[in-house]
């Protein structure tokens, strides 16, 4: 409890406060650094106050990979060019992880489904299938251009022009799966 609040009295806490204060402090001190006690420390709450909003530590890991999924792709659809957009996609996520790399094996083991991911998911997908990709296939490309952007090393130079898609295809194309980056 902090000193300057009377026991009983709320905290004031909002879950995104909690999201923030969680994700900067393992960017700081590392993903081993967070625990409740010491978010709640971070915070000047007891730990307690944060299971009002999340009620155990798998419920804010999850949170924070949602948070991550939903800031990295938020505003960075473009109508029409479906090659932008799922470029814009994987850029945005990698440049998301690239920031946050203390995150990067909590997001890789923890596909957390929340509202905001599905929402982020099903837009891509639709926008694909309306590009002419089946949905299974449209579904495969947003999960192998994710997938690409986890087995690709953080460089430090820019990003080079854009590249035609010359060998991607709406429809008939077979699918081909990969297991391993």
């Amino acid at each position: 409890m902090s000193p300057s609040r009377s026991r009983g009295q709320h905290a004031g806490l909002e879950p995104t406060t909690i999201l923030r204060a969680a994700i900067g402090l393992a960017d700081r001190e590392g993903l081993r650094a967070l625990s409740m006690r010491r978010l709640g420390a971070e915070l000047g709450v007891e730990a307690m106050a944060i299971y009002h909003h999340f009620p155990n530590k798998d419920a804010l890991l999850d949170a924070i990979v949602g948070e991550l999924v939903v800031e990295a792709t938020t505003g960075r659809t473009s109508p029409g060019d479906w090659q932008d957009t799922v470029r814009g996609y994987g850029v945005a996520f990698y440049d998301k992880l690239t920031a946050h790399r203390e995150l990067v094996p909590l997001v890789l083991a923890r596909p957390a489904m929340t509202s905001g991911n599905l929402q982020i998911l099903e837009s891509l997908v639709g926008m694909l299938c309306d590009a002419g990709f089946t949905p299974e296939y449209a579904l495969d490309m947003v999960y192998a251009v994710g997938g690409w952007r986890w087995c690709t090393p953080p460089s430090p130079r820019a990003p080079t022009p854009r590249t035609p898609y010359r060998e991607i295809r709406p429809v008939g194309w077979q699918r081909q799966r990969t297991t391993r980056c």
